[in-house]
C-alpha cells in the first residue's frame, strides 16, 4: 500500500512540475474535438445506427455475445499473477517511465523570452 502511495505521489509531482499550458488553447482544442466528433456522428448517423442494430440483432439471435470472461480465464487463475515480485516490477516500470517523462518535459520546455 505504501508503494502505491509513493508511486502516485511521484506521478502527481511530475504532473504538477510540468509547465502549465495556455488554458484558452486547451479549451479551444477540446471544443473543436467535441464539435468534430459530433459532426462525424451526425454525418454517419445511418451507418452507426445500422451497425448497432445489426450487432444487437446478431447477439440476440445467436447467443454468441457474452461479457463473461470467467469462461475464458478464471479469476482464481489471475490471482496467481499477483505476487510481490510482479508488483515491484510494475512499480519500478511506472517510476522509471514517470522519471523519463519528467526529464523529457524539462528538456523540451524552453520559455519564450520577449
Amino acid at each position: 500500500m505504501m508503494r502505491v502511495v509513493i508511486t502516485l505521489s511521484l506521478l502527481l509531482a511530475v504532473v504538477l512540475a510540468d509547465p502549465v499550458p495556455k488554458l484558452s488553447s486547451s479549451i479551444d482544442d477540446a471544443l473543436s474535438l467535441a464539435v468534430s466528433a459530433i459532426q462525424w456522428l451526425v454525418s454517419n448517423c445511418l451507418v452507426v445506427v445500422l451497425g448497432a442494430i445489426s450487432t444487437l440483432g446478431f447477439c440476440k439471435f445467436t447467443g454468441s455475445c457474452s461479457l463473461s470472461y470467467e469462461d475464458i480465464l478464471p479469476v482464481s487463475q489471475l490471482t496467481s499473477y499477483i505476487t510481490p515480485e510482479h508488483i515491484q516490477t510494475a512499480e519500478n516500470f511506472l517510476a522509471s517511465a514517470v522519471e523519463k517523462y519528467a526529464d523529457e518535459r524539462r528538456r523540451s520546455y524552453s520559455p519564450i523570452n520577449y
